[in-house]
Order: structure tokens, then C-alpha cells, then sequence
């Protein structure tokens, strides 16, 4: 995965990782790991349920996640292809056609099972050659 720098985030990435449902948010916390051992000080992540400070207005400090991060990892499994807040994140991020990526990571399906607004984008497979 070749990483883009976004544009408030000074010399890292800042990678909003979305995620549905209790598989889908397995896979968001290993891939959070991954990420910062594999990019050192180079990226930074950011996943709703563990960057929202306890009393905040949820909404709001997502919407600031949203339009801080042009990189997106959309952790996607069979059942929630086709969550609504999945769809809403990544088409947030997706927004800024020149500058985003957004990054669906296949669980249990695999790319040609995409439909809908996910499918134009390149997945990746969870595999060595594919996560390389």
C-alpha cells in the first residue's frame, strides 16, 4: 500500500480506518497495529470508537476526522459491504477526487462481490502479496 501524505498532517499519514460491526472492528484494531509497527512514526490512525474523547459530540469529531484524512482503510466484511456509515466514510474521504485513497480491505468476499459505490476502487485482499 503506497501511502499519500494528507494535507494538515505535516510529515505523516493520517489514515481513517472505518469499520462495521464486531468482525469489521477485529479487523480495524489489528490493521491499526499493523500500520504504526510496519510506518513507524509515519502514520497516524484514526478509528471512531478509541479517538472520540469520552463527553464529546461523537458527530463532530468525526466530521473533523473526516475532513482531516485524504487516506482512508475501509475494513469491509461480507455483512457490512453495505453499511451505511462504511458508505458514508468513505465517500466522505473519497470526496477530494484528486488528493484521497481510499483502501477497501476484503475480509470474507472478494473484490468482484463489490457493487455499489465501493466497487471502484482497488481492494485489497488480506494476504501477504496484497497487503505488501
Amino acid at each position: 500500500m503506497k501511502l499519500v501524505h494528507s494535507h494538515n498532517s505535516g510529515n505523516s499519514v493520517e489514515i481513517f480506518i472505518s469499520w462495521s460491526g464486531k468482525q469489521g472492528h477485529q479487523i480495524a484494531e489489528a490493521m491499526r497495529v499493523l500500520l504504526k509497527d510496519v510506518f513507524a512514526g509515519d502514520v497516524e490512525t484514526w478509528i471512531s470508537d478509541t479517538d472520540i474523547a469520552k463527553g464529546a459530540r461523537w458527530n463532530v469529531e468525526l466530521g473533523r476526522a473526516l475532513d482531516r484524512c485524504s487516506v482512508g482503510l475501509i475494513c469491509l466484511t461480507r455483512a457490512t459491504q453495505n453499511s451505511p456509515w462504511i458508505l458514508f466514510e468513505a465517500g466522505a474521504i473519497a470526496k477530494a477526487i484528486d488528493r484521497s485513497h481510499v483502501f477497501p480491505f476484503l475480509f470474507d468476499l472478494h473484490q468482484s462481490e463489490l457493487s455499489g459505490p465501493l466497487a471502484q476502487f482497488q481492494a485489497t485482499m488480506p494476504n501477504c502479496k496484497d497487503v505488501k
